[in-house]
């Protein structure tokens, strides 16, 4: 098969559900070691623009507007607190304690042989954190000196953790983000070079809020064109039945699909479930040590080998977007849930490569970004 490179996001969030009354999440924030309050800690709700902070004895009140989005407590010096499904707490006073942070032996180290610069790892971080997009190029890290930055020459990879959430001003967008990443691998293909032709695989974890900066109306038709074409925006069509309507087709061995033939979609609660039904496969001659003759791979379309030679092997879906920016798409899991917005669970079910893969975190947007956008929308339509 083809070697692709492939770039896997993984957002620790949980999908919004739509609910049409409001949800407060109560709580007080602790330190764990002396139980005393934290007040001015940060509380807000992973992929989202809902955000607040702890009063002067330590709590909170925030409106969860119905989404299950984890709750993520944060707190300079202090390891984050997460709280997955919020909403099972909406009543009830949570209580929740955070571990100060250590300074590791890791994070002071100074010996040891270095084969690149922070400066080379800097840019390579940039590069698969932020990406290379207009929108990627517009943004600043404003406290890269908070970046552990680590290369394994043996095991030819690039770590990044961080002390604190990053903040990141995203000037083509106009948001300002908290990201509290909890690692950024990066698996090269030799252990001499940084580039990005060398990538075999990445990937980054963490979670996120956004401040909404927008000064006037022009940054939303920016925001629109950066959904449009995104992994949000693929995943929604397929979910939705909308493929064709929203410009996207997907192939399978240079043929295009129906979708029905390899994907079932249903109803559940406020989701669509995307289940695989039947893998993309390629018929390919069997090789010399196989059995069968040595050839070029050949598709059985072409209709000039004998069956009997020729071996199935599992290849790639190959989604196409106005017919241009091309991908790649792996389902790692048979099952998925996607909500209005396009967001799907579990993150890790779906893995992209090409112009898909190709996104990174400075082309983000919130997760309950097109629902809003569509509100936005109507109530214009509606003066």
């Amino acid at each position: 098969m083809q070697k692709i490179i492939i770039s896997l996001f993984c957002s620790m969030l949980f999908l919004t559900s739509f609910a049409c009354f409001a949800q407060m999440v109560t709580g007080v924030v602790f330190d764990q070691k002396t139980q005393t309050t934290l007040p001015g800690a940060t509380v807000y709700q992973d992929g989202t623009t809902n955000v607040t902070v702890t009063d002067f004895d330590g709590a909170f009140r925030l409106n969860s507007k119905g989404s299950e989005s984890s709750l993520m407590i944060t707190y300079i010096g202090y390891h984050t607190k997460k709280v997955d499904q919020p909403l099972q707490y909406v009543g009830k006073q949570m209580k929740l304690y955070l571990n100060e942070q250590s300074i590791s032996l890791d994070e002071v180290e100074v010996g040891g042989i270095q084969i690149f610069s922070r400066k080379q790892m800097l840019k390579a971080f940039r590069e698969q954190f932020l990406g290379t997009s207009t929108s990627a190029l517009r943004c600043k890290i404003i406290n890269e000196d908070d970046l552990l930055l680590k290369y394994n020459p043996t095991k030819k990879t690039l770590t990044a953790t961080t002390r604190q959430p990053l903040q990141i001003i995203n000037n083509y967008l106009d948001y300002e983000i908290s990201f509290d990443l909890v690692e950024l691998v990066v698996t090269y293909t030799t252990a001499e070079s940084l580039n990005a032709h060398a990538i075999a695989n990445s990937y980054f974890s963490g979670s996120t809020f956004y401040v909404d900066k927008a000064k006037n109306e022009s940054v939303h038709k920016k925001r629109l064109e950066t959904f449009y074409g995104s992994r949000a925006h693929f995943i929604q069509a397929l979910a939705y039945g909308k493929l064709e309507e929203e410009q996207w087709e997907i192939y399978v061995n240079k043929l295009k699909i129906q979708p029905e033939e390899y994907f079932e979609v249903t109803d559940t609660l406020h989701y669509k479930k995307i289940k695989l039904i039947k893998k993309p496969e390629r018929l390919v001659l069997l090789s010399a040590s196989e059995g069968g003759v040595p050839h070029a791979n050949l598709f059985a379309t072409q209709g000039k080998v004998d069956s009997t030679a020729m071996v199935r092997k599992p290849t790639y879906f190959t989604p196409y977007y106005h017919r241009q920016k091309q991908s790649l798409m792996e389902f790692l899991n048979p099952v998925i849930y996607v909500d209005p917005n396009g967001n799907y669970t579990p993150i890790y079910g779906v893995v992209f490569g090409g112009a898909l893969g190709a996104l990174k975190a400075g082309d983000l947007l919130p997760i309950e970004y097109f629902q809003t956008s569509k509100e936005m929308q109507n109530a214009q339509k509606g003066k």
